[in-house]
């Protein structure tokens, strides 16, 4: 039986969904890829109704920030990850790479909920610097298609034309995506997206200032980024599994922002109870109403679902209420917490780097290749692709040259 999930109408989400063995599919290994990305991303916003705040892809998994409208919020997670993935299978295949088949992995989607807008603050900055504290780019604009970034907030829709690949003539030719503040920001801000969009760049861009001066070798660069090849994957360790899973974020540090994390923990400990209890009794017992906010059994089974308790917060019908319009000193206090937050992960970023230095370089070669392998490296790299006569596509280009095309 599927696991209990929350999902509840007006609820902001921070999203992040990882590729397959940490491969490079999500990397600008070809110039298409950008297109697919975006026209996915867009076509399951419309046709679930979900605003989009921002979303950036990390080569190997991507960050995504969205508040829901209507409860639905795996409907629009199963549309984006499976057109995407089918856009990037058909591109693979049109380069001469193998195509995975399932560009993501088996595990879902990590969805935590943003209860207050200190939280939402602090996990779009968190967003915004993880290229950065992963020692891809020197800054987030370096970043290569940073098309849904802050830096869209207030300035109109972006038009997203239907790509070449996969998408066929029954979609539409143009998608318009606009990227809005999340609601609870957006009031306590007043209302004013200028505002908000030049206090979280300030903070975004102080952050990396700081990052750049922690970092212990250099960043890997956008052009390098756009040379790297589909199959290729990090050199440090995957990491470990088992550990606690975040279901929901409560931002600042003050007695507030306790109380209300105490608060949702209570009630998220309660909902499982009440979610475990009802499904013992089920499905011998179908009259026993379900908590409410419970998902894929209302979905595939079609259980009762009780009404939402009046003091629920993760349950919630909508938006956290009684959020007061914060001043100029509180939001920049906020976006700077959770830079600061992400400096401390900057920490455990320069363990890995320095392990990986340890580790020294993978031996890469082809399947093809008939050398036995080095016995003294620490680990092997094995690329699908190349074919015979064809020049390789990981070698370096100039910065403009694409991909080289299939023949």
């Amino acid at each position: 039986m599927t696991a209990p999930r929350i999902v509840v109408r007006g609820a902001t989400m921070a999203l992040t969904r990882r590729t397959t063995f940490r491969k490079a599919f999500l990397a600008d290994w070809a110039p298409e890829v950008e297109g697919v990305w975006l026209y996915a991303l867009a076509d399951a916003a419309r046709e679930h109704r979900v605003a989009v705040h921002h979303a950036v892809r990390v080569v190997t998994h991507h960050h995504l920030t969205v508040t829901l409208t209507e409860p639905n919020l795996g409907a629009f997670l199963r549309r984006f990850h499976r057109e995407l993935s089918c856009g990037l299978n058909v591109l693979l295949a049109a380069y001469g790479f193998d195509a995975p088949k399932s560009v993501f992995d088996a595990r879902p989607t990590h969805a935590m909920r943003l209860l207050n807008w200190e939280a939402e603050a602090e996990h779009l900055i968190y967003e915004r610097l993880n290229p950065v504290a992963a020692g891809l780019v020197d800054t987030a604009r370096e970043m290569p298609g940073l098309g849904l970034g802050l830096e869209r907030w207030g300035r109109g829709a972006l038009v997203v034309k239907r790509p070449d690949v996969y998408f066929g003539t029954d979609r539409p030719q143009e998608l318009r995506l606009e990227l809005t503040p999340p609601p609870a920001l957006l009031r306590a801000g007043d209302g004013d997206v200028v505002r908000l969009r030049k206090a979280l760049l300030k903070e975004a861009d102080r952050g990396e200032a700081q990052l750049r001066r922690e970092r212990v070798r250099p960043a890997l660069g956008p052009y390098a980024l756009r040379s790297i090849h589909p199959w290729q994957e990090p050199k440090t360790l995957a990491e470990p599994g088992g550990g606690r899973v975040p279901r929901f974020k409560v931002g600042g540090r003050g007695p507030e922002a306790q109380a209300l994390r105490l608060r949702a923990s209570v009630e998220w400990k309660r909902w499982k109870g009440g979610y475990w209890g009802s499904l013992d009794h089920w499905p011998e017992n179908r009259a026993t109403p379900f908590p409410y906010g419970t998902y894929e059994m209302r979905r595939l089974h079609r259980v009762n679902v009780a009404d939402p308790a009046p003091d629920a917060l993760l349950a919630a019908p909508g938006n956290v209420e009684g959020i007061e319009p914060a001043g100029r000193d509180a939001l920049r206090d906020a976006a700077q917490t959770g830079a600061d937050d992400t400096l401390e992960a900057m920490q455990t970023a320069q363990k890995l780097a320095a392990d990986d230095v340890a580790r020294g370089e993978p031996e890469v070669r082809h399947r093809f290749t008939k050398r036995a392998p080095d016995p003294d490296a620490p680990r092997l790299v094995v690329h699908r692709d190349r074919r015979r006569d064809r020049p390789s596509p990981w070698a370096p280009r100039a910065p403009d040259d694409p991909p080289t095309p299939p023949r």
